[in-house]
């Protein structure tokens, strides 16, 4: 038996519905209009599946905040932090970050999703 002999079946399903012009790994939503709403297809939907918990999609100062940081920092390191270093303002919000919870520590990091 192969490594992926097990996973055979489920790769026969997952080809019926790319077959069909279907994807098991979302819905495509076209606009997205708040932090609730959005439009698929012509449809009006709520959006309860999102992880906007804070509803800060579009809020104007995070928006500018967001826009300010881009302009003076780039668009990032390209890199992981143990290769490139830290910056200071991820340092700072992380000490920040700690002393609002009263911990010796903290680390913010972006949750990586690998791209094949």
């Amino acid at each position: 038996m192969g490594l992926y002999d097990k996973y055979a079946r489920l790769a026969g399903e997952r080809l019926q519905f790319s077959d069909n012009g279907l994807t098991p790994f979302g819905t495509c939503i076209d606009e997205v209009y708040s932090a609730t709403e959005g439009r698929i297809g012509n449809k009006k939907v709520i959006l309860a599946g999102t992880n906007n918990y804070l509803g800060l999609t579009f809020n104007h100062d995070a928006i500018s905040e967001g826009q300010a940081a881009l302009a003076a920092q780039g668009t990032g390191t390209t890199g992981s932090r143990m290769a490139n270093g830290s910056y200071a303002p991820h340092l700072a919000l992380e000490k920040e970050i700690a002393e609002f919870f009263n911990r010796p520590t903290a680390i913010v990091f972006q949750p990586v999703i690998p791209l094949i």
